[in-house]
């Protein structure tokens, strides 16, 4: 460079082409001769220059070729020809001419610019930012360099010096939102939601107008659980992007985690719509349909589901919970067992292919299933409640009667009067009329209005004589009692 030339510095992109240059636009310069180059290569160095600007680039290449054979060491001559190569796509004669024009003149910052480009696009990061290293030692405040190894060293892992660099860019252009952006990313990779969301927001200030930002602002805002704010970001990003799945997917997301099943469900449809082979938009419309009581459409999507392959226990699972509530119990046994077979450990599985064997009436299976669940879960009520129904129904009551003992005992403040009036009947049915008393008074103390444990009651009472008690509670439980036929057992 020094006192025998000057340059004319001007930045061109390949926007006007439709294609993307990279991180940063090349630099398209003209040289005045150095003092040992012909005017006539300089000339020609001019005549490229104007074809280069007219987008003429194969003219402009070839004049380029013709100062090179003239002048051998014109560094400019092999920047501009691979500025040229690099816009029509033909990368490594760019990537040869930027290191020969480095080799030439291995101050030209803007060579080294155009080879980190290269190297970031073929992923060569260590060598890419080896030139952005070069690039802002002698140019420490250049704004394209800056971002461009902000985002490369992003790329290795380097995420604070990364961050420090977006803190020297926004120092120098406070404006610029691509770079609160990027540091948006930084932090998030640093697990600190708050900084990157404090980004965000500052370049959507700045350019409200960038949907992949509002996004990842939802993205996080869903993730903390303000699925309200998420929600609305979305909506503006989809006004935007009508047709970005990740916004409506998520969206979605949003409003089953609000259960408004019916806006999920649109969203889902509508992702679908613009790309029909979404399993997971299918899974997640599955699972809206079947919250909100459309238990056939939810089985249509989690049959085609099926068809579309990848079947997996998660939809086999889903599934079969669907069936059970058709109350089709033998058509989800299958997926079941093809459950447990992919995930023996699978409790979720277990306890409902018990209560699909118990509403089948296969006891037997059925407390195997629940003594499996018991076994890792041993105070869960809900359990102990169905193995001991299902003892009761193969007349096993004194393994019945221990399960509700153990189901009331678990959790006795938070015990029903409906788990005391079925300990009641336990005792009733072990002949234990003194504790089935206790039970069933429990019950009445906890629901005053519950008919059948009055009647029980009775019955425990006339077992032990005390006819008068007896009497009393028959009469009582005929104020609850609404059936005909349930009024007549009594009687």
């Amino acid at each position: 460079m020094g006192e025998y030339r000057r340059t004319i510095s001007r930045r061109i992109t390949l926007k006007r082409l439709g294609k993307s240059v990279g991180f940063a636009c090349l630099v398209l310069c003209a040289s005045l001769p150095l003092a040992y180059a012909s005017e006539q290569s300089e000339s020609l160095f001019h005549k490229a220059i104007e074809a280069h600007w007219k987008w003429n680039l194969e003219e402009a290449i070839n004049l380029y070729e013709k100062v090179l054979k003239q002048d051998p060491y014109h560094a400019r001559a092999f920047f501009q020809r691979g500025v040229a190569y690099r816009t029509l796509g033909k990368v490594d004669l760019a990537l040869a001419d930027f290191t020969q024009a480095l080799n030439v003149q291995p101050d030209l910052v803007d060579a080294l610019f155009g080879r980190g480009l290269i190297y970031a696009r073929q992923n060569a990061f260590d060598k890419a930012i080896a030139d952005m290293n070069g690039v802002l030692a002698r140019e420490p405040s250049r704004r394209d360099a800056l971002k461009t190894r902000a985002k490369l060293l992003l790329a290795v892992g380097k995420v604070d010096e990364s961050i420090a660099d977006l803190d020297k860019l926004l120092s120098i252009a406070p404006s610029l939102s691509d770079a609160y952006f990027m540091r948006a990313e930084a932090y998030l990779k640093k697990g600190d939601n708050r900084k990157a969301l404090d980004d965000l927001s500052a370049g959507l200030k700045l350019n409200p107008r960038n949907a992949q930002a509002l996004i990842k602002r939802a993205n996080i805002l869903l993730a903390t659980g303000d699925k309200k704010s998420a929600i609305q970001d979305y909506t503006k990003a989809l006004a935007l992007e009508p047709d970005n799945v990740e916004a409506l997917e998520n969206r979605g997301k949003a409003y089953t985690m609000l259960q408004n099943w019916d806006a999920a469900e649109k969203d889902f449809t509508r992702a679908l719509e613009v790309k029909p082979d979404l399993r997971l938009a299918l899974l997640n419309r599955a699972e809206a349909r079947y919250r909100s009581g459309k238990y056939d459409e939810a089985l249509k999507d989690y049959d085609q589901l099926k068809n579309l392959g990848k079947v997996d226990a998660e939809l086999l699972f889903r599934r079969a919970q669907l069936l059970l509530a058709l109350k089709r119990c033998q058509e989800a046994l299958p997926d079941l067992d093809r459950v447990l077979e992919l995930d023996p450990n699978n409790l979720s599985a277990r306890e409902l292919r018990g209560e699909a064997h118990a509403a089948l009436q296969q006891f037997d299976k059925a407390i195997g299933d629940f003594d499996a669940v018991l076994a890792k879960k041993p105070t869960e009520t809900k359990y102990l409640l169905a193995r001991a129904a299902a003892h009761e129904a193969l007349n096993h009551y004194t393994k019945a009667l221990k399960d509700f003992e153990r189901a009331v005992q678990t959790a006795p403040g938070a015990a029903s009067a409906e788990m005391y009036y079925r300990l009641g009947r336990s005792y009733l049915l072990n002949l234990k009329f003194p504790q089935a008393v206790d039970a069933f008074t429990k019950a009445i103390d906890k629901d005053p209005r519950l008919g059948l444990a009055y009647a029980n009651r009775g019955v425990a009472y006339k077992a032990l004589k005390d006819y008068d008690k007896a009497q009393r509670d028959f009469k009582e439980a005929m104020k609850f009692l609404d059936t005909q036929e349930r009024k007549e057992a009594v009687l």
